[in-house]
Order: C-alpha cells, then structure tokens, then sequence
C-alpha cells in the first residue's frame, strides 16, 4: 500500500493493529484492511467465508457490511440500492445469499434490528428519491428488498434472539463506532 502512495496509520495500527489497519492517500482516499472479522457497530466473522469468493467478500457478506451500519451513510444507502439492482436474492453466494442472511439474522437480534430497520429505510425513504434510477430498476430493487425482508422474518428465531427482542431498543444492541478522519499533524493538510 505505501508503494502505492498510502501512509500506514502507526497510532491507530498501536490500538487496534490486530484486527484492523488503516492506510490514507493524501488524495482523501482511506483503504481500511480487516483480519478475519468486521468488528463495527456489529461483527461479521469473515473466516469461514472468505475463500467463497476469490477477489472479494462474498454479496451476503457486502449486505451486511452495509447493513451494520447504525448510521447510514449517503454511500451505503447507494451501495446498497446498486446491489439490489445489480444481483437476485438466492439461496446461494451466486447471488445475495438469503439463506445465510437469514440464519445470521435469527440468532442476533441487535444485528436483525439494525439490518431490517436500514432495509426498510432504504427501500422506503431513499430508493423513491433517486429519479435517475429508471423506474423498472427501483421496482426490481424494491421486489428484491421485499424478498430479503420476508426470508429474514421467516426463519425461526433462537431463544436468546427472543429474550433480546422483548428488551428491545431500551437497551444498546449495537458498539458505538466514531467516524473515523485524519486529522492534520505536524503541518500536514
């Protein structure tokens, strides 16, 4: 990464350098580098899928990077509106791979809740405001939205998901994650 223009992220790598790195372009560009697991607002432990797929993770895994997320992002909102578009709701990784979104989701209610309520957001808020969107794309990302949501409610849920659910939001079901900026040092910009 420095061979490309990066700087690495020495103080942050001190705290945090077993899980996770952080290389910065001076062009604004941020390239953040996860071992095994995104630990956010919610974990997704990537190291029984990571072979899924030889350059990347695999659409389930990109649903929920997204998904975790307790504030969106204009980004991820678009993100995700492009692959609802761009890929079917399958129960394989040939697509976006409800069986295991759905699976993951009925064992972590935190993770159920935060990933549905965006969803639903997008789907609602964000997705009818986005004209230049053709119409016949908005309807398939809606449909294919609709499709995630159903499969996520119906796979039965874990006790422990139950007894989570009945606390509901009175309690935080997710880690508080800061927005993470460069900030200027010693003279830089």
């Amino acid at each position: 990464m420095t061979g490309l223009g990066y700087e690495f992220d020495e103080r942050r790598a001190m705290l945090h350098g077993l899980d996770r790195v952080i290389f910065f372009h001076p062009e604004g560009f941020r390239v953040d580098i996860f071992f095994d697991r995104l630990d956010m607002c919610h974990t997704i432990d990537f190291r029984d899928r990571i072979f899924l797929d030889a350059e990347t993770i695999t659409l389930a895994d990109l649903f929920l990077e997204k998904m975790q997320i307790v504030r969106l992002t204009q980004k991820d909102i678009i993100d995700t509106v492009v692959l609802f578009i761009a890929h079917p709701v399958m129960d394989t990784d040939e697509g976006i791979n409800a069986a295991y979104i759905a699976k993951r989701m009925s064992s972590d209610w935190g993770f159920y809740y935060t990933a549905t309520t965006n969803l639903k957001r997008v789907r609602d808020e964000f997705l009818p405001t986005f004209s230049l969107i053709p119409e016949a794309d908005r309807k398939l990302a809606r449909g294919r939205m609709d499709e995630m949501l159903n499969r996520i409610e119906a796979v039965p849920k874990t006790l422990q998901w139950k007894l989570r659910a009945q606390i509901g939001t009175r309690a935080q079901w997710y880690k508080d994650v800061g927005e993470l900026e460069r900030k200027p040092e010693d003279g830089q910009v």
